[in-house]
């Protein structure tokens, strides 16, 4: 879950081993499994279609293989931003200067 940039909402990318274009419409999402949680970087929605049904596609960015269109940032998004990545250390125990450097490896 370690990434030094997080796309903000609205980014349309394309994921590995998919011809159609994602919309990403959350971040940091859980997803309930029968006894376990499981936690994704994203959710998102075939692009140019949007919501079919009630699913949603979860993925981590590791999964992201083109960037198509990034969405509106602004300083909402750059707070919000610096507080999710703020949790993610505090929750994976890594300083954001750790955090930087296993991200330039």
């Amino acid at each position: 879950m370690l990434k030094k940039e997080i796309l903000p909402i609205g980014s349309i990318v394309y994921l590995k081993e998919s011809l159609k274009k994602v919309m990403i419409t959350s971040r940091m999402i859980t997803i309930q499994g029968d006894e376990t949680e499981e936690f994704y970087d994203y959710g998102g929605v075939a692009y140019p279609e949007g919501m079919r049904d009630e699913n949603i596609l979860a993925f981590n960015a590791e999964d992201i293989t083109d960037v198509k269109f990034r969405g509106f940032s602004d300083d909402d998004e750059l707070e919000l931003v610096k507080r999710m990545r703020e949790w993610q250390s505090e929750e994976l125990g890594i300083s954001l200067e750790k955090e930087d450097e296993l991200l330039e490896l």
